[in-house]
């Protein structure tokens, strides 16, 4: 899913003409940044809230991304700075960054083996449809993943049907 949401993007930022090569190290940074937030939640707090809990990492997932992103609109929009080379030097320094907080949490988890156990934050997210169980194959099939998995799907959907069938997705 995390693949079907960075090509919808990659897909709205080529047809206004724009090509970022950067998508995975932006994805790295989100990413990164989620972890960042969920870990500091779920250890800093007595009490875990699942709604805090799922809102946080989205949150700084999507800020993280937000500042790649502006980082490549000010290095090839405003400086004119070639795209291919920029997103591939982001790609790069995305994956380095990622690289460096995660060994940074890591550390600071204190865990022996190079992981970070955010449990409360992957059970809230896991978190199915209550009918998934009674629809028998089909709701196992279908039905028992976790919310993201459907966001993910609808946002598709909805990108689709705006590039295709409205005069906005025609224009750009």
């Amino acid at each position: 899913m995390p693949l079907l949401l960075g090509c919808v993007g990659e897909t709205l930022n080529e047809k206004s003409g724009s090509l970022n090569l950067g998508i995975p190290g932006v994805m790295y940074v989100g990413a990164i940044s989620g972890v960042m937030g969920s870990f500091f939640y779920e250890t800093g707090s007595a009490h875990f809230n699942p709604l805090l809990g799922i809102l946080i990492p989205i949150v700084c997932c999507l800020i993280g991304a937000l500042l790649m992103g502006l980082i490549f609109c000010l290095l090839t929009v405003t400086l004119r700075a070639n795209q291919n080379v920029t997103g591939l030097a982001m790609t790069t320094f995305g994956v380095g960054f990622g690289n460096f907080f995660g060994g940074s949490i890591i550390k600071l988890s204190g865990a022996d083996v190079p992981s970070v156990a955010l449990s409360a934050t992957s059970r809230a997210f896991k978190t199915t449809l209550p009918f998934a169980g009674k629809a028998g194959v089909i709701g196992d099939l279908l039905l028992s993943y976790g919310f993201m998995t459907y966001v993910a799907i609808l946002i598709a959907i909805i990108t689709s049907y705006v590039l295709k069938k409205t005069r906005t997705g025609l224009e750009i």
